[in-house]
């Protein structure tokens, strides 16, 4: 994550010796080129937990209702690595799929008996 000036945060996602593109949230009207940045040695994440509950938020987890902070200790990364799967089940699903045709051929067609 990057703080600039004016309060305005950003994510780094081009990072070149020379030159850093950023996507910023908030109000980026205010930024101007040459402007300072700073790192923020934090990974953008979001609040999570029961302190979210009836809340509403904007994308980064801050409040918009007016309500106040939100109390909670609990974060979790915005980009992380999706849980996997069972492969071997998914590919039998997408046999038994196979057999169905569409549905128009459904309807002439009898279903192979469940098992």
């Amino acid at each position: 994550m990057l703080e600039l000036e004016h309060g305005v945060s950003g994510l780094a996602f081009n990072l070149e010796e020379d030159d850093v593109g950023a996507a910023l949230f908030g109000e980026w009207q205010e930024v101007s080129e040459g402007e300072p940045v700073r790192r923020t040695g934090r990974v953008a994440s979001v609040p999570v937990g029961e302190a979210l509950l009836g809340r509403v938020v904007d994308p980064l987890g801050n409040p918009l209702d007016g309500q106040g902070p939100i109390e909670t200790d609990e974060t979790r990364p915005l980009e992380f690595k999706a849980p996997g799967c069972d492969r071997a089940a998914a590919r039998e699903r997408a046999a038994a799929d196979r057999h169905q045709g569409d549905r128009l051929d459904d309807e002439r067609r009898p279903r192979p008996a469940a098992s």
